[in-house]
């Protein structure tokens, strides 16, 4: 038996003949009344909370909607309709559309509603003056304290940059981060304004240097700050290298410029002509000696003049032949901090006198086979005892 709602609003049998009842067919039909009642239930549930459409809403409802919600016809049914209270709710919803928002900011004359379509996070930068794009990043940063998303934009041009910055550097101390700006290769900022942030310090400089706008030859013309041995350690462009190179030749001789020469020797993206140019230069000799992209004549030539190039070519003959020749000598060895927590550690090692004499090395080839220069607390070998000790300082 089949059962329907009847005309009383009831779950009754249908006594009529399957396709002829005058109160629906098939699917307004059930097996069970507790089957048509609830289907009754769910009918009568959707007429009431049906959603109105968004040309039929009071203003009263269409003022609460906007804050919310996703869907578009309320939403531009709030611009079309509303007031500057809409527009206030409105600009609270983060669903909005970069349209949106510049339609709001159009209509209204509100100084309130305008300033806050600016700050949304639609607002896009294209649409921004210079002084309205620092307004709006500033404004993020100082509520996020990081990087503001504007400065990512594609369409950030030098103008609103230079605003930026200069909106940071008078109104709050220190500098505004500007790297997600610099390492952006698709922004509309010129290669002339990336040269001019990016020279001026090394977190600069590093991201300038991703961009691929920035030029290797400008490398050279690079503040003293924006040089830093953690960026030559990890470059890998040959290109850049090179310009740091010829950063470390502009310089007079400095712990600076001869630290920086040093790191770029030990780097094996070096080019040859860096590498060369160092050698005749006299620039961390040692290093150049080492490095797998150093010409033959150049070794020879470093070789022949500088005993430290020689000792260091010897060793390395040394440990060729013997497999090691810090662990041949070796006899013992021991690292311990003196007392818990100390803020230094320190490495006492026995050497074997007798293959110091049998290999005829002199003190200070032993020194540099112990690797003397990584213990920045200081070293020392005694040839009387065959000690030789180190310590490495951890404190910062």
């Amino acid at each position: 038996m089949a059962y329907h709602i009847s005309s009383r609003g009831e779950a009754a049998p249908c006594k009529a003949e399957p396709g002829n009842c005058p109160l629906g067919g098939d699917s307004e039909h059930y097996d069970t009344p507790e089957a048509a009642n609830a289907a009754q239930e769910q009918r009568m549930a959707d007429q009431v909370f049906a959603p109105v459409e968004p040309k039929k809403m009071k203003l009263s409802e269409l003022n609460k909607q906007v804050k919310e919600t996703d869907n578009a016809e309320v939403l531009n049914e709030g611009i079309e309709r509303g007031s500057n209270r809409t527009f206030k709710n409105m600009l609270k919803n983060e669903n909005l559309t970069a349209e949106q928002v510049i339609a709001i900011n159009a209509k209204s004359e509100d100084e309130e509603v305008k300033r806050n379509a600016l700050y949304h996070k639609s607002f896009p930068v294209s649409e921004m003056s210079d002084d309205e794009f620092a307004r709006a990043a500033r404004k993020e940063y100082s509520e996020t304290r990081r990087a503001p998303h504007h400065l990512e934009s594609n369409d950030l041009t030098d103008g609103q940059l230079d605003a930026y910055v200069a909106r940071s550097s008078s109104r709050f101390s220190g500098r505004a981060s500007i790297t997600n700006a610099l390492s952006n290769p698709d922004n509309k900022l010129s290669q002339h304004k990336i040269v001019e942030y990016g020279r001026r310090d090394w977190v600069n400089m590093d991201a300038a240097l991703k961009s691929g706008k920035y030029p290797a030859s400008e490398i050279k013309n690079a503040d003293d700050n924006a040089v830093y041995w953690g960026n030559v350690d990890k470059e890998t462009n040959p290109d850049n290298l090179k310009g740091y190179g010829e950063w470390v030749e502009s310089k007079e001789k400095s712990d600076q410029s001869e630290y920086i020469g040093h790191r770029i020797a030990r780097n094996p993206n070096a080019p040859t002509e860096t590498m060369d140019s160092f050698g005749k230069k006299g620039i961390a000799p040692v290093d150049v000696y080492s490095n797998p992209n150093t010409s033959e004549s150049t070794r020879a030539e470093l070789k022949k003049n500088y005993p430290e190039v020689a000792r260091s070519a010897r060793i390395a003959d040394l440990d060729r032949e013997t497999g090691g020749i810090r662990k041949t000598i070796t006899v013992s060895e021991n690292t311990s901090r003196p007392y818990s927590g100390a803020p230094y550690s320190s490495t006492t090692v026995q050497l074997d006198k007798e293959s110091i004499q049998k290999h005829n090395l002199s003190d200070s080839e032993v020194l540099d086979i112990m690797g003397s220069k990584g213990y920045n607390a200081g070293s020392s070998y005694d040839p009387k005892t065959g000690v030789f000790r180190g310590s490495v300082d951890s404190s910062g």
